[in-house]
């Protein structure tokens, strides 16, 4: 090839020609090419509509979105059918066990779970303690349902509703209410403790069970555990007690955590109402043992709501009851008298011989109380039954006397009965007004803050203690009274000293002005009997009638016996140091028994021989004027009318008219004293 024809140009071909192929290259560069599709909307896509309030669509605030568990997933997490923006409706909506799945088999086995596939629409879900999926807090987030301060008032939504417990069989129907008047209740909810126990702590999470499945945490298999989990000392010195064994000794199964402090209702153990309730607590096992108890000072002054005295706890222990063989037990040999010596710090051995559950009404326990309190249920008996019939025949007699009387003089029935006379004379001089004024105020402050005691059992008697201020104050009135009582005895036995010694007075001792019992009392007392059979006249009475001796002696021997056995049981210590303890047992049946009958006697035998009697009623002043009208005289006493004129004495007790003062004075105290004996009688009757 030439060199010219190497240097000129190439032919070139038409453009056209090319279009063609391009445009076949670029249609494999297309149909080569990876298919995009749309992207799904994020969660700002979302919020767009939902984020702002528009009628017809959800809500979802955003602020509480973001600061939710929930905020690193986006929406489609739970919404998978939503791949386009805006998207159609409806919105498919996955359920919380599709990533809480360990928890959602919890919930499907719980009350709760078990409650909405029965059918109860109310029963809780997931929204009902978390709140919106949407705005779910973590469980340390104070602002969280389920934080632990908040999850009292979270459970109470529902719990906290005695309809919603009702239409539900609910078990505890106001479970808040007790909860929150709890000592875990107001730990958490008014103190802020976060170690408090709330409702979590005891029932679990999403496994809350019922009490009866073994599975529950509340299962008495179960509860020891439980509470423990705060309480791990207390937990571990239970396990080690008579109770902590699950087993009684009979097989029977032993008391939990919740039967002695039950469940809701915790409170306070040193609170006055806990210390009270914890001893019905024990007796709804140890019923034999609470019914002694009650019969024991101890468990009558607790029944009438004073705590400072044993109560079960004092002597058995607490969570560490041991059997009473065990040598580490507060009651064994080793250990009693250490544990009397708590309240009663002078105690002896001989004290703790004391038997706190003695049972007066089995001989074959405690055979020497059993006919003590025998002894003095028959005498009680024969008192009221010989007595009571001699009131009762004397009664129907005076009516009938009464209305023959009127029938047949007329003006002297209303004379004696409306009339006033014009002459007295003295009955009883001021020593024996005062020294029976004092009778009177001592007797009724003692029968008053007595009967609570003797009776405290009753709703009347808590409230009659609280009349007199508590027990406290009235125990100080009872002894109070009890020194008086002392007083006037001594006072009197002084009196009679002196009009032997040195008066030389010793027609006190025998004769018609003695009050000693003589021959002539019993030949009356047959006269009297015959007389209320209308079988002969009624006997010519001298200064004293049989029954006034009795009603004086009555007096010395309710001293001796109440009194004693009173200053036994006021200084039990003391006595004990030379006397076994057992002697506080005996001490307490005689007191109560016999300050009843007295009590009983002279608030109805009495009040009836002496005021209450046709003849008298409604009520004799003699005693507060000491003063008796000649016509009463010559009725009531002819004898000794009879004798004071032989003696010319008569005119010696002359005596000027009571003043008016003195009348109401006498109505006044007296109607008082009868009103309240006959009340305190009442209240007696009311016990059976």
């Amino acid at each position: 090839m030439s060199t010219e024809e190497a240097t000129s140009p190439m032919p070139r071909r038409p453009r056209h020609r090319l279009v063609v192929p391009c445009l076949l290259a670029l249609a494999l560069l297309l149909v080569a090419a990876p298919r995009h599709l749309p992207a799904s909307p994020t969660s700002g896509d979302c919020l767009t509509c939902h984020g702002t309030p528009i009628d017809g669509i959800p809500h979802v605030d955003a602020a509480r979105y973001q600061s939710s568990v929930h905020n690193a997933f986006s929406c489609d997490t739970c919404h998978p059918n939503v791949t386009e923006y805006p998207h159609p409706a409806p919105v498919e909506k996955l359920a919380c066990d599709t990533c809480h799945g360990t928890i959602g088999t919890e919930y499907g086995n719980s009350v709760h779970g078990r409650a909405q596939v029965g059918g109860v629409a109310e029963a809780a879900r997931c929204e009902s303690c978390h709140g919106s999926v949407h705005n779910v807090l973590a469980t340390d987030d104070p602002q969280s349902p389920v934080y632990h301060l908040n999850l009292p008032r979270t459970c109470g939504t529902c719990h906290g509703d005695p309809e919603l417990a009702r239409r539900n069989r609910i078990p505890v129907e106001n479970a808040y209410q007790l909860y929150m008047d709890s000592i875990h209740g107001r730990a958490v909810m008014k103190s802020g403790l976060l170690v408090a126990a709330n409702c979590s702590d005891c029932h679990g999470v999403h496994d809350i069970t019922p009490h009866q499945d073994p599975s529950s945490h509340i299962h008495r298999q179960n509860i020891v555990k439980t509470c423990g989990t705060c309480h791990a000392g207390v937990a571990a010195t239970f396990q080690q007690s008579v109770h902590g064994s699950g087993l009684s000794a009979t097989g029977e199964a032993t008391p939990v955590c919740t039967n002695c402090h039950r469940g809701h209702m915790i409170t306070r153990v040193g609170s006055k109402a806990w210390k009270l309730s914890i001893i019905e607590g024990c007796g709804d096992c140890h019923v034999e043992a609470l019914a002694t108890y009650r019969h024991s000072y101890h468990g009558k002054v607790t029944a009438l709501g004073y705590t400072a005295v044993a109560r079960c706890s004092d002597c058995h222990g607490y969570h560490q009851i041991l059997p009473i063989d065990d040598p580490a037990s507060t009651l064994s040999a080793t250990h009693r008298l250490a544990t009397c010596q708590q309240c009663h710090p002078k105690a002896t051995a001989g004290f703790a011989q004391f038997l706190p559950h003695a049972d007066y009404t089995r001989p074959d326990r405690n055979p020497g109380l059993y006919y003590v309190y025998k002894g003095f249920n028959v005498l009680l008996i024969l008192t009221f039954a010989t007595w009571g019939l001699h009131a009762l025949l004397w009664l129907t007699r005076s009516l009938i006397e009464r209305r023959r009387l009127k029938q047949l003089d007329p003006a002297r029935f209303a004379r004696r009965t409306v009339g006033r006379p014009e002459k007295y004379y003295w009955r009883f001089d001021l020593y024996h007004r005062m020294t029976h004024a004092l009778i009177i105020i001592s007797f009724l402050g003692l029968a008053s803050t007595g009967l609570p005691l003797k009776f405290s059992d009753r709703p009347w008697a808590i409230w009659l203690a609280h009349v007199f201020g508590g027990f406290e104050i009235a125990g100080f009135i009872h002894r109070t009274c009890a020194i008086m009582t002392f007083g006037y005895c001594i006072m009197h036995l002084a009196f009679l000293v002196r009009r032997l010694v040195k008066e030389k007075d010793y027609h006190i001792l025998w004769g018609p002005d003695s009050l000693v019992p003589q021959w002539h009392d019993a030949v009356q007392m047959w006269q009297q009997l015959q007389w209320f059979f209308g079988l002969g006249p009624q006997p010519q009475w001298g200064r004293w009638t049989y029954w006034e001796k009795f009603d004086y002696w009555a007096v010395f021997w309710g001293i001796a016996i109440i009194g004693s056995s009173g200053i036994i049981l006021w200084f039990p210590t003391f006595f004990t140091t030379f006397l076994p303890g057992w002697v506080i047992n005996v001490a307490t049946i005689i007191h109560s028994d016999e300050a009843l009958l007295a009590v009983g006697f002279i608030f109805t035998i009495h009040f009836f021989n002496g005021h209450l009697r046709p003849d008298k009623f409604p009520m004799d002043p003699v005693m507060f004027t000491g003063r008796i009208t000649e016509e009463e005289l010559a009725h009531e006493k002819p004898a000794q009318y009879a004798l004071l004129k032989a003696r010319g004495e008569l005119e010696q007790l002359a005596a000027r008219p009571p003043d008016r003062w003195l009348r109401n004075f006498a109505k006044i105290f007296g109607f008082t004293a009868l009103a309240i004996g006959l009340i305190l009688i009442i209240l007696i009757a009311l016990v059976h």
